[in-house]
């Protein structure tokens, strides 16, 4: 990903009212700033029980999930994508897609991203402060994991279905387990 598309995003990003952005000459880095700080708050949620930590507050899962759904919103807006899928089983993430796919790229546990596919699409990694199309389709994961985790107990085995919006920016989750069936959904409110 290069600083025009990390620029877009932030463009996006800002549309949801989510993140008040500082104007910058240096979009990548204020777009890894965002990401990072979105994974920082969905730590405790996620992990709480492997930090050994009290269970979080209702807010917190709110905060890190509207949070998460607005960054993976604009991210789909700029990239051009309408629909994500992700699938986990045994608490892992088996397979990702996005589609349209953005440049043509998909993620399962068996194939992953190929090195050298991805150095020919996006190119020698930048070293430093720097945020690639897969870290946006991990951060579906992560958002997928934090909806059951809150509304479920448990991180499941489940097959997410993400629907983007662009006008205005928004984002339905519907995560259905394996299972029993179960149906959780999110959706990203209005700031």
């Amino acid at each position: 990903m290069d600083d025009i598309m990390a620029g877009r995003i932030l463009h996006e990003l800002q549309s949801t009212g989510y993140y008040p952005l500082a104007a910058t000459n240096r979009p990548m880095e204020t777009l890894w700033w965002a990401l990072n700080s979105v994974l920082l708050q969905m730590r405790n949620p996620l992990y709480w029980t492997k930090l050994k930590k009290a269970k979080p507050k209702d807010i917190q899962y709110q905060t890190a999930l509207q949070n998460g759904l607005a960054l993976l919103a604009a991210g789909a807006a700029a990239l051009g994508t309408r629909q994500a899928v992700v699938s986990s089983k045994d608490g892992l993430v088996r397979r990702i897609s996005f589609q349209p796919r953005p440049y043509g790229v998909n993620w399962t546990a068996l194939y992953a991203l190929d090195p050298g596919l991805t150095v020919e699409i996006f190119g020698e990694r930048p070293k430093g402060m720097h945020v690639e199309v897969s870290d946006i389709l991990f951060l579906a994961s992560k958002v997928m994991h934090l909806i059951t985790q809150n509304q479920a107990g448990r991180i499941i085995d489940a097959v997410g279905t993400f629907l983007f919006f662009k006008d205005p920016i928004g984002a339905d989750v519907v995560v259905r387990e394996v299972t029993s069936g179960r149906i959780y959904t999110a959706a990203l409110a209005p700031s």
